[in-house]
C-alpha cells in the first residue's frame, strides 16, 4: 500500500527537535520511501505488516 503526503497541506510535527510530516503514518508502520516529481512524499506499507481485516475474518 502507498501513500503520498503533500508537505504544504498538512501540519509539521517537531520529533526530537527534528521537522517531521507523516508522523502518524510512520507510527502506523509506513515508511519513507521517496519523493514524487512533484514534490509529494511517498510512503509504503508492506504486506506483511498490514493487519487482517477483521470484517472478514482473514
Amino acid at each position: 500500500m502507498v501513500t503520498f503526503i503533500d508537505r504544504r497541506k498538512v501540519q509539521l510535527t517537531m520529533v526530537h527537535s527534528k521537522q517531521t510530516w507523516g508522523n502518524t503514518w510512520i507510527k502506523s508502520g509506513f515508511e519513507y520511501v521517496g519523493e514524487t516529481k512533484g514534490g509529494l512524499m511517498a510512503l509504503r506499507l508492506r504486506p506483511e505488516l498490514m493487519q487482517p481485516d477483521a470484517a472478514y475474518g482473514t
